[in-house]
């Protein structure tokens, strides 16, 4: 267990979070939920941009209801997601009674669209309740890795039980909320296909609060940050993004050469151009 890495869910029934605590904590991933049902999470937008903001890793989580088509669930959760980078596979949560149709007809169509297998959450006993007279697990089990839920009471159990049919778990909700990857911290970046960790970058273009460069700061007379100009990036500075590669991450914005003085605290971006292992 003391390789395992360690993570969190959250959705808009919690509380709001200090990502940076979080962080602090050696939480290194974060699932967060973007749909339920048709109904996009109240807080989707704002938890992933957090998330991102503390250089945690984020895949997204979709609660599949049953009283809903789950081709049409599944149709709204990626046309939302394209919009976004994903770090970790999706999830379908099948805690409010998803059927098999829906988790067969879901798994398919997000590898496929997505490009990487999703994850499937759900207990051992929701899982072996689920009759299955048409014979529709077989279908549904290579289609999704496992996320199972079995939460810890006075530290056991040890491992999670796992659901008739599955041989290996991929995440263990060990509690509400917090959950660990099956194994350490390379190889989840491994089986996520997260880039490698970032030395140095070469800045191509940045914003501040939403605008674009050229941007000149107040006190200064030239553009803090140019083209080809090269910076050192701490690892709690970091934003991976799995699909394109590290596209934007968060810096310091440098004191006035003058007064030395700090000319904004607001979060600054560079786009980088390449990355250097």
């Amino acid at each position: 267990m003391a390789d395992w890495v360690k993570g969190i869910d959250i959705s808009d029934e919690n509380e709001s979070l200090d990502w940076n605590a979080v962080k602090e904590m050696d939480i290194q991933y974060a699932f967060i939920r973007a749909y339920r049902g048709l109904k996009e999470d109240r807080k989707f937008r704002e938890n992933w941009q957090n998330a991102a903001s503390a250089a945690i890793w984020r895949g997204p989580v979709h609660t599949v209801l049953p009283t809903e088509d789950g081709h049409q669930q599944a149709v709204r959760f990626v046309e939302l997601m394209n919009d976004f980078q994903i770090d970790m596979p999706a999830v379908l949560d099948a805690s409010k009674g998803a059927t098999l149709d829906q988790m067969n007809v879901w798994g398919e169509y997000i590898r496929t669209k997505l490009g990487k297998k999703p994850l499937l959450y759900i207990s051992a006993g929701l899982w072996n309740g689920i009759d299955d007279t048409s014979g529709v697990k077989q279908y549904v089990l290579p289609k999704f890795d496992l996320w199972v839920a079995n939460w810890q009471y006075n530290d056991l159990p040890a491992v999670p039980t796992l659901p008739h049919d599955w041989d290996v778990w991929h995440y263990w909700q060990y509690g509400k909320g917090w959950n660990y990857f099956n194994g350490d911290v390379e190889d989840l970046r491994e089986y996520a296909n997260i880039k490698a960790k970032l030395k140095t970058v070469t800045i191509v273009s940045s914003f501040l609060r939403g605008r674009a460069q050229p941007m000149y700061i107040p006190g200064q007379s030239e553009v803090i940050f140019s083209k080809g100009q090269r910076l050192k990036a701490t690892e709690s500075a970091m934003i991976y993004e799995a699909v394109s590669g590290i596209t934007w991450i968060q810096v310091e914005i440098p004191s006035c050469p003058c007064c030395r003085m700090w000319v904004s605290n607001h979060p600054y971006y560079v786009k980088i151009e390449e990355k250097l292992q």
